[in-house]
């Protein structure tokens, strides 16, 4: 953990130049097979249960790329168990004004929360590859319109699930989370999990969250998540809100857990891309000398979030 405030302003400035410049011309190596395929902007999905966090997380994360409080909320959060949001939202990251001229190509894909009622494995599977008209919304009856045409604009590059550190020990939360995890490394998704509302588990980390990652209640909640579902732990990231009720180095501390979560899912949306140009048959602009050391890479990936 960072204990200097200098060098915690540093590296949060330093990561978010680095996320800012996503799709920049000094940034065309890293971004490759995305380029290769064609693709125009980056699409993140959160998901997890009503009342996690979700939206607040989309919040946190947008301030902290921009470095203010001030500016607009992304999405509209609400409470434990409300189904506040209704619909698919595709929130830009960035735009030409906010983050000086450089285009948003980065998307949060904020959705209706999961509650084992409103989602299944076909409608799932078919937002991850934007099969979903755009008038689709969550209701009571969970009817939602599955177009059958793919929506390359809409596809899902890489998957955040969200959970709250009270849940990590309940046996039926962790295999909801599960199920929805494996079909996502099914379609060839690295996923990510964030663990929120960390502060709820240690009242400590409410004025110090600085602390949360040596924090006794939450590594124990995070031990119980790994132990429930078979997820490694480095794959996992807790988390808190931001609060303007403490000092501002303790919230930097959260501002760089968020970019932290922000460049891992984008690492994850990287392997996807690697992963559809070395199978997928788009191999016309790769050299082929490549393709060996390229292809046994992703099959260690797979065998690894597989369980193989």
């Amino acid at each position: 953990m960072i204990s200097s405030s200098s060098a915690l302003s540093s590296n949060i400035g330093v990561k978010r130049e680095e996320l800012l410049s996503y799709d920049s011309d000094s940034a065309t190596m890293k971004r490759y097979y995305k380029q290769v395929l064609g693709v125009k902007s980056t699409n993140i999905w959160l998901f997890g249960p009503p009342g996690v966090g979700k939206s607040k997380l989309v919040n946190s994360i947008f301030k902290s790329l921009h470095g203010s409080f001030e500016i607009e909320t992304a999405a509209v959060s609400g409470s434990k168990n409300a189904h506040i949001t209704k619909d698919l939202k595709y929130i830009p990251l960035s735009t030409l004004g906010r983050s000086g001229g450089r285009p948003g190509n980065i998307f949060l894909v904020d959705a209706w929360g999961n509650d084992d009622t409103n989602y299944n494995e076909a409608l799932f599977e078919s937002i991850l590859k934007g099969k979903v008209a755009n008038n689709a919304q969550m209701n009571e009856k969970s009817s939602k319109k599955i177009s059958d045409v793919e929506d390359k604009n809409k596809q899902v590059h890489a998957i955040v699930f969200v959970i709250t550190a009270a849940s990590c020990s309940e046996k039926a939360d962790c295999a909801s989370l599960m199920k929805y995890y494996q079909q996502a490394v099914e379609n060839h998704l690295y996923p990510i999990v964030v663990v929120t509302k960390v502060d709820n588990v240690s009242e400590d980390l409410k004025q110090h969250p600085e602390r949360m990652d040596n924090d006794e209640e939450v590594t124990n909640a995070i031990g119980a998540l790994c132990s429930n579902t078979g997820i490694e732990i480095d794959s996992v990231y807790p988390v808190r809100n931001l609060s303007v009720d403490i000092q501002k180095e303790r919230n930097d501390f959260i501002v760089l857990r968020c970019l932290e979560i922000l460049d891992a899912a984008l690492l994850a949306a990287d392997r996807f891309f690697e992963y559809q140009c070395v199978f997928e048959g788009r191999l016309n602009k790769i050299q082929e000398s490549a393709l060996p050391t390229v292809a046994n890479k992703v099959i260690r990936l797979n065998a690894k979030y597989l369980g193989h």
